[in-house]
This record gives structure tokens, C-alpha cells and sequence, in this order.
């Protein structure tokens, strides 16, 4: 048998032989119309006495799956549904379908010949009439033209892509769990064929879906519930042709769809974009609408490669990508999604239409205020506004995004509109209002105060900015005040930020600097930073989040203590809640001085060592107490007994010393014992906002800058503790919140290194909380001029990016 030319013999009753042939995947339609004058020099037979329906089905199965879909059909009439065999036959036509798949080794067909150019089969007499398969030729037919010559049809897809979609699909088809019971062999060998055919069957032609993937929605053929009926008239116009130039049944037809719903669900699970690319084709040229959640899916896996940035291959130059062709499909057949809306806005940006990107947002009416819309959907529009200059539509987009609950802006979104604002000089105090900006409450429209409203509402959001947005809002506050500075200075910031002259009234400061940190003075404003706290209501938050979780880490904990079989003792519900009350209550209610200084007892006495050391809980009392402060230590209740568990299978046996300490502190009432399987954490955090209001008498015991007493200014009662607080549920507080209360009470503690191996000779060193705030802040300078400072987050600790907007009386200093 030649290697580019191979033919099989099929036996009918009688015993003559059908020829059955297959080209090679590498010629041309003349090369097999030349194969088919050429004599053919061996054959293969198989030879049976008998071959049943389902043995006869098996060689077709093989002869699909092995050699192709045309090579295995043509020739073939109706084989209606077979009668059951026994096993013994079924085990035999099992053998045979192994034995030929031993000897049909070829190539997948993925070549660009039609099939109708395979050599012509030699047609059986005498076969029963049951047992033949018809396969409709229009499977297999030339497009022809006018003059009835044969014309090369449509390949789908590149060579990459129909071989990703011939493997996916063939595994599918291949698969037990694909086809049901009620689904004939003749339906579903048809349906291979179909889809493991690369020819186009149609041309496609849906104007409607082209026109409106471009960029060019129409609603005025939309029924009530926002179904496009237009597109609907032509996919039935597709679905007639198709149906015509293939003769697949109804049912094939929706089997087909099936299965297609299927290559999807593989594609998408496998993150796999290019079979989709091919079943898309497919989908199209059936013209039946597939169900919603098979154009999701295939939305999802072909977006996939997009937001991966993956290079794809493609068949032809595309004008629109499949992703947002998809969702315009999806959408003028259903509702639109905050997915396939995300996609159509993308291609109107790129043609720049950013009135037509945001009229879009309408087509979802349960949506007035963008509750399922989260940031990617608007964020293209405000960044084309802004590019285009169109600031009164920016902000009143940007108005309309704050009030959408998916959306979350960060420090990059702000600086784009600030920037956007500030580089077409509607900061300057002699500016034009913005169009429409009073409408949605920007009163005045113009200079500082909309600066200072702008970054108000940003300080509610972002922490702080990245240096590359400080040196793009700096760069656009030059150009928007006219500072003739070249681009180099305009983007470059001073090398030291702890050397720079005050500023003049007149002067524009868009600079790095540095705060001292002793007295949070801004060397080039004069403007003093806050440290600014939580107020009654974030303190009462705080207060019962911390009750919140106290229940639930106790819940989480005793299940973990059931799984391992452990004894749990009963307790009432809401008990870890109830002890941490009791804490509440005690510490407001005690008489005595006030506690301005709380210590976690374990993070301490585990410092650098792995086991309770309580000389380092001794040298923190000290230290702490030789600064004025009166120190309450938290201590869990396992770690105030003479022996105790530190970790599974090791004991520690606290000796004399550390035992002396222990009393100690618990004589002087210096420490508060924590129950049980509670934790520790809550009780000093909670000890943070506690009024002491009967310790206090109505008493002030914050420390203000520069006291007498050489004490660490600040809020009171500080707290001692290393811990990183990764473990707690940042649904304490709001980021912001959470970082400004870390910043007003969390003091951190080290300890000298160890001489001679003398551990409890070491000093402890502590680091105070900071003086003035790590967020965004506006504060008036001396010249009662307003000044705003910015954390950068590869800056040092102290440093700030600082703006402060010049008095214009007709010049503005250079800087």
C-alpha cells in the first residue's frame, strides 16, 4: 500500500468488496482527481461471513475517527437503528474496530481538500436495504457558480486553529458521556461529520450582529423585553440555508448545538481559546440561537486570551475580535450582563465614541445606578474623556461611578481625573466653571475648593498614591498653571525632600518633602500634620466588631478542638462575647488610675525565643513605667499557670524567677487573665477605645507635643505589641480606619543583643506611634492658604507629596 494513498475493501453478503479510499492531507484537489485514473496497486480486505449493524457501525466509527469523515460515508445508505446485539457480537465487532485501528493510522483530516475529490467508491449490490448508511452529499458538495463550475468553499479558521479544534472536538465526540440513550447512530454520525468538516456549508450572513459588534447599536428594532428582532429574522433566513444546503434534521441540528455547548464548557475549563474560535464559526453558520449560558461560556473562554494578552492566531484579518462579537450576540438575543456590556464599550472606545461607550450603560434599565457594574465597565469611557478633554462628561461620569456600590476606585483613578482637571487649568482660582460640574454639586465648578472636594472624596478611598501619580499630577499642575519648565523638571522632584526653601503665598507646590518628625511641620508650607483618630462613632465600631468576632473565632475553635477528638467543655452561647463584656465593663468601671499603657503579654514573653520568657515582660513594665505610663498587662489564662503546653508534645515548667514575676504582677494587679480557648487579641485591642470612665473622673489622658514630663505625645492608652494582626478579619474597620487606628496607639518593641549569653540583661527599646497621620490630609498653612499631603508608598516613612495652590495676582512664581 502506498504511503500517500490508502484504500479499504468492505465486504458485503456475498463477499465482493466496496471500495473505500482516503487522500493524504498534503494535496490538492487535482492531485486526487489524478489519484482517481490511477490504478490502485493494494487493497486491504476484511473478511467476515457475517457483519452485523453494530459490528458495521463500529468499522464506520473507526473509519471517522481514523481516516475521515468522507472517506468513511461516501458510498454508504441508511443504516436505521440497530437491534441490540448479544455480547459475543459486540465483543466481535470490538475486535475487528481494534484490528483495523492497528492498520488505519493516518492523519487527522485537517487539510484543505474538499472531500467530494476522494476517489469515488464502487456501490454494493445486494445490500439489505436496513443495514445502509446515507450520509447527505451536501455534506460534501462543491459550491457552485453560475456556470456550474465547482469553487474552492470557505476553510474555517488557520491551520493552528482547526487542529486545537479538531483534537478538542473529537475528544468530545469520543467521549461516553456526550451522547445520550435517545440519540441515534445515524444522528450522531452525522453530527461528526458536521463538525469535523473545515469547509463552510453557508456563507455567513448576519449584517445586523456586524454592524452592531462595530460599534453601531440600534434599539429601534428591539421588543419590550430588549430582544433584537432584526437579528432574529436573520439568523432565520441562516438557519433556512443551512438547513437546505446540509439536509440535517431538526434533531441533528440541535444535537450539533449540543455538543458545541459541550467543546465549550472543555475550552473554558482548560482556559483554551483557539477551538472556540472555529465553534464560534460553527454556531454562526447553523443560525439556531444556542442558550444563554453557551454564549456565556463562550464569551468567557474567548475573553480569556484578551485579558491574558495572548497572541492568537487567526485566519483572516478580523475588523472586530470574537469576544466583543460574542456579547453583542448575547446581548440582541437576551439581557445584557455587566460581562458583554464591558466588551461592547471596549470597541466603541477604540473607535473613540465616548457619548455612544457610555449610552450603552442605559441598556440595562435595573441598573439606574450601575449596582452590577464594577470599575472595568466605566473605566475605559473616564479614561477617553479624559484623554479627549471633555472634563464636564469625566465628572459626571466619575460622579456616577461613586455611586455604584461594584465600583472601587484606587490611587490611579484619581490621579487620571485630578490630573485630567489640573492639566486644562480648571484649578486656577481665575478658571472657567466646568460644564455641568454645579449641577451634580461641585459649587464652585473651579480652583482650590474643587481641588480640596475632589481630594476629600478621594482621602475616603486610597491610603496613599504611588510616585508615578504623584509625578503625573505634578506634571499636569505645571502645565495647567503655564510654568515654562522643561520636561525633565517637570517630571523630576527634588533630590532631598528635607532641603527645601518656604513657600511665597504666590508660589505653586506640587513637591516631595519631608515632615519632621517631631513636630509634623512641612518644611516647604509650614502647614502642621494631623494625627488624626477615630471618632465616638469608628470607637463604638470598633467596640462591637470586636464581640462580633470574639463569637465566632470561639466557634471556629471548638470545632477545630471536636475534629480532633478533644474534650470540649459546654458553654453557653455567646459565651466568648460574654467574658469579653466582662472586660469591657471591668475596665470602665475600676476605680484607680487610668491605664495608659497596655502590653500583649504573650507577644512579649515569646520574643525571639519560641518560649514564655517573663523577664521580657518585667523590662517592658519597666521601661514603660519609668516614662510615666500605669501598664495593665493581657495575659492568656495557660500561660499564669506553673506549667503549661507551649506547643503540641512540649511542656514548659516556668522556673523561680519567672514564677516571681508572675505573682508578682498578679499581686500588683498588673495583669488581666484571659479564659480559656478566648483570644487575647480582642481584649487589648478592645482596652484601646475604652472610655476607663471611672478611672478617668472626666480627666484628659492624651499627652500633647512637647510636655514637661518628656513623654511620648499621643493618644492614650497606647499599646505594646510586635503583632502584624495578619490573623484578624479586616471586617474590623475599614482599611482606612484600621490603618489610622494602628497609627494612633500601636507601639512597637525590640530588645538590645545578647552579651555573654545573658538574656536577661537585654534593654528593651521601644518605637512610638506616629505623631501626624499616614494618610491623605488637607491642613491650612500659616498664610491661611489650604495645603494637602499624599503618602507615596516607595517614599520614606516621613515623606509626602505636597500641593499647595498659588494666590494668582496676575504671576505665578516659577518653581
Amino acid at each position: 500500500m502506498s504511503s500517500d494513498h490508502r484504500c479499504w475493501s468492505w465486504p458485503d453478503s456475498s463477499g465482493n468488496g466496496m471500495l473505500i479510499s482516503d487522500a493524504s492531507t498534503n494535496h490538492s484537489v487535482d492531485a486526487f482527481q489524478r489519484r482517481r485514473r490511477r490504478r490502485i496497486d493494494a487493497r486491504v480486505k476484511v473478511h467476515a461471513a457475517q457483519l452485523t449493524g453494530a459490528m458495521l457501525s463500529t468499522i464506520i466509527l473507526v473509519g471517522l475517527h481514523r481516516i475521515g469523515p468522507t472517506a468513511a460515508f461516501v458510498g454508504c445508505h441508511k443504516l436505521n437503528q440497530h437491534r441490540l446485539q448479544s455480547h459475543a457480537q459486540l465483543a466481535t465487532a470490538t475486535t475487528y474496530r481494534f484490528r483495523i485501528c492497528q492498520r488505519m493510522r493516518m492523519h487527522r483530516p485537517n487539510n484543505p481538500v474538499s472531500p467530494s475529490a476522494a476517489v469515488q467508491p464502487r456501490f454494493l449490490e445486494g445490500t439489505r436495504k436496513q443495514d445502509q448508511v446515507k450520509v447527505s452529499p451536501a455534506l460534501f458538495a462543491e459550491e457552485k457558480d453560475c456556470d456550474g463550475d465547482a469553487k474552492a468553499m470557505e476553510l474555517i479558521g488557520s491551520e493552528e486553529e482547526w487542529k486545537e479544534y479538531y483534537d478538542t472536538a473529537d475528544g468530545v465526540l469520543s467521549a461516553a458521556k456526550t451522547f445520550g440513550r435517545k440519540d441515534s447512530e445515524e444522528d450522531k454520525l452525522a453530527v461528526r461529520v458536521y463538525l469535523l468538516r473545515r469547509e463552510s456549508i453557508v456563507p455567513i450572513r448576519l449584517p445586523t450582529l456586524v454592524s452592531k459588534a462595530n460599534g453601531a447599536p440600534s434599539l429601534s428594532t428591539t421588543t419590550n423585553d430588549g430582544v433584537d428582532s432584526s437579528l432574529h429574522s436573520e439568523l432565520e433566513v441562516q438557519k433556512e440555508l443551512f438547513c437546505e444546503a446540509s439536509s440535517l434534521t431538526p434533531a441533528q441540528q440541535k444535537l450539533a448545538l449540543r455538543v458545541l455547548g459541550y467543546i465549550g464548557n472543555y475550552c473554558a475549563k482548560k482556559r483554551a481559546c483557539l477551538p472556540l474560535r472555529v465553534g464560534w464559526h460553527k454556531l454562526k453558520e447553523m443560525g439556531a440561537p444556542p442558550r444563554e449560558n453557551v454564549l456565556s461560556t463562550y464569551l468567557y473562554g474567548l475573553a480569556l486570551a484578551e485579558e491574558r494578552d495572548e497572541e492568537v492566531t487567526t485566519s483572516e484579518e478580523v475588523s472586530i475580535s470574537l469576544p466583543e462579537e460574542v456579547a453583542t450576540f448575547h446581548d440582541s438575543l437576551f439581557q445584557p450582563t455587566e460581562k458583554t456590556l464591558t466588551l461592547r464599550i471596549k470597541v466603541l472606545v477604540q473607535k473613540g465614541d465616548a457619548v455612544g461607550a457610555e449610552r450603552l450603560l442605559e441598556m440595562m434599565p435595573s441598573n439606574k445606578d450601575g449596582g452590577d457594574f464594577r470599575l472595568r465597565t466605566y473605566l475605559p469611557i473616564l479614561e477617553l474623556y479624559c484623554e479627549q478633554g471633555d472634563i464636564g462628561s469625566a465628572l459626571g461620569l466619575y460622579k456616577r461611578m461613586r455611586r455604584a456600590p461594584g465600583v472601587h476606585f484606587n490611587a490611579e483613578n484619581y490621579s487620571l481625573l485630578i490630573s485630567a482637571i489640573a492639566d486644562r487649568g480648571f484649578f486656577r482660582d481665575d478658571s472657567a466653571p466646568i460644564d455641568g460640574a454645579a449641577d451634580i454639586g461641585y459649587s464652585p465648578a473651579m480652583g482650590s475648593q474643587l481641588l480640596s472636594a475632589l481630594i476629600s472624596e478621594m482621602a475616603e478611598d486610597v491610603l496613599e498614591i504611588t510616585s508615578s501619580c504623584a509625578s503625573q499630577m505634578r506634571t499636569a499642575f505645571i502645565e495647567g498653571f503655564g510654568l515654562n519648565l522643561d520636561d525633565e523638571a517637570k517630571e523630576q522632584f527634588n533630590e532631598d525632600p528635607s532641603v527645601v526653601a518656604p513657600s511665597s503665598p504666590f508660589d505653586l507646590v506640587v513637591d516631595r518633602v519631608c515632615v519632621d518628625e517631631e513636630t509634623a511641620i512641612c518644611p516647604r508650607t509650614n502647614a502642621t500634620l494631623r494625627l488624626i483618630a477615630l471618632d465616638k462613632a469608628q470607637r463604638s465600631q470598633l467596640h462591637d466588631t470586636l464581640e462580633e468576632m470574639a463569637n465566632s473565632q470561639y466557634a471556629e475553635y471548638d470545632e477545630k478542638l471536636k475534629q480532633r477528638k478533644q474534650i470540649v467543655e459546654e458553654n453557653d452561647e455567646g459565651y466568648a462575647a460574654k467574658q469579653l463584656r466582662n472586660f469591657a465593663e471591668w475596665i470602665d468601671g475600676r476605680d484607680g488610675d487610668p491605664y495608659t499603657a497596655i502590653v500583649d503579654g504573650a507577644n512579649v514573653a515569646f520574643f525571639g525565643r519560641g518560649v514564655v520568657e517573663y523577664h521580657h515582660v518585667k523590662a517592658v513594665v519597666e521601661g514603660l513605667e519609668k516614662m510615666g505610663e500605669n501598664v495593665l498587662v493581657i495575659m492568656p489564662q495557660k500561660y499564669l499557670q506553673r506549667k503549661f503546653y507551649i506547643r503540641k508534645g512540649n511542656v514548659q515548667d516556668l522556673n523561680d524567677r519567672d514564677w516571681s514575676i508572675v505573682e508578682d504582677l498578679i499581686e500588683k494587679e498588673k495583669v488581666y487573665e484571659v479564659r480559656k480557648r478566648c483570644l487575647d487579641d480582642y481584649y487589648w485591642m478592645l482596652a484601646s477605645v475604652s472610655d476607663q470612665t471611672a478611672a478617668r473622673k472626666g480627666m484628659e489622658i492624651d499627652v500633647p507635643p512637647n510636655n514637661p514630663e518628656g513623654r511620648w505625645p499621643g493618644l492614650r492608652p497606647i499599646i505594646v505589641s510586635n503583632d502584624q494582626m495578619r490573623d484578624h478579619k479586616l471586617e474590623l474597620l475599614q482599611p482606612r480606619l484600621f490603618r489610622r487606628w494602628v497609627s494612633s496607639f500601636i507601639i512597637k518593641y525590640d530588645f538590645t543583643s545578647v552579651v555573654d549569653e545573658k538574656w536577661d540583661e537585654r534593654e528593651v527599646i521601644f518605637s512610638p506611634a506616629e505623631h501626624f497621620s499616614r494618610e491623605i490630609q488637607e491642613n491650612s498653612c500659616p498664610d491661611g492658604q489650604m495645603t494637602w499631603h499624599f503618602p507615596v508608598s516607595e517614599w520614606g516613612k516621613d515623606e509626602r507629596f505636597c500641593i499647595k495652590l498659588p494666590r494668582l495676582l496676575g504671576c505665578i512664581s516659577s518653581m
